[in-house]
């Protein structure tokens, strides 16, 4: 279903996208990618981030769940891409969970 107009309606500096964060599997279970994930989302001024995960990529998805993502929904179907459809995750940024416009 179509998500509500207070989560998809953009503006200059509301959202900052997350893509293609990984952690080699021999250096999985170490915090080296919370630390990442928090190190730059501590340096963003916008009020939320978004990310992609592949449905099937369920590992991935409960770790993100875990720092406190969201899933917002799913994407596609996308031809001729890695993966036909997309979950959608996101994370409030600002401490209140607002906006930042001035």
């Amino acid at each position: 279903p179509p998500l509500p107009e207070e989560v998809t309606t953009e503006w200059e500096g509301r959202t900052f996208a997350l893509v293609d964060l990984a952690v080699a599997e021999p250096h999985r279970g170490r915090g080296i990618g919370r630390g990442l994930i928090e190190t730059l989302l501590s340096s963003r001024g916008e009020s939320r981030a978004v990310l992609t995960v592949q449905p099937t990529a369920q590992r991935t998805q409960a770790i993100y769940r875990h720092l406190g993502w969201k899933r917002m929904g799913r994407k596609g179907p996308f031809d001729g891409a890695l993966s036909r459809y997309w979950d959608l995750y996101a994370i409030d940024l600002a401490p209140d969970g607002g906006d930042r416009r001035t």
